[in-house]
């Protein structure tokens, strides 16, 4: 048995998921909450700091995961907190 991964289905799942934390984020911070947690999906091909990564570089750090944070953070872990920069 073969199995093959649809790299552009995979893509976009990821996308998906960028999209959904950015768009939590702004409605977190226009009712003016500091943190908030992010349930992830796991079988995306995106680990939770690479998650990380791409919410703080699409905005421009003003969303990120505080080190005390991804101290806790495993490979398998499905909820990030997540910061909003005032």
């Amino acid at each position: 048995m073969e199995i093959r991964v649809n790299k552009e289905a995979q893509e976009k799942q990821q996308r998906e998921e960028l999209n959904r934390v950015i768009v939590r984020a702004k409605t977190y911070a226009n009712a003016g909450v500091e943190y908030f947690d992010f349930k992830r999906q796991i079988a995306i091909g995106l680990s939770p700091y690479e998650l990380i990564q791409r919410v703080e570089k699409e905005t421009n750090g003003t969303v990120f995961c505080e080190e005390r944070f991804k101290a806790s953070l495993q490979k398998f872990c499905n909820t990030i907190t997540f910061t909003i920069k005032k």
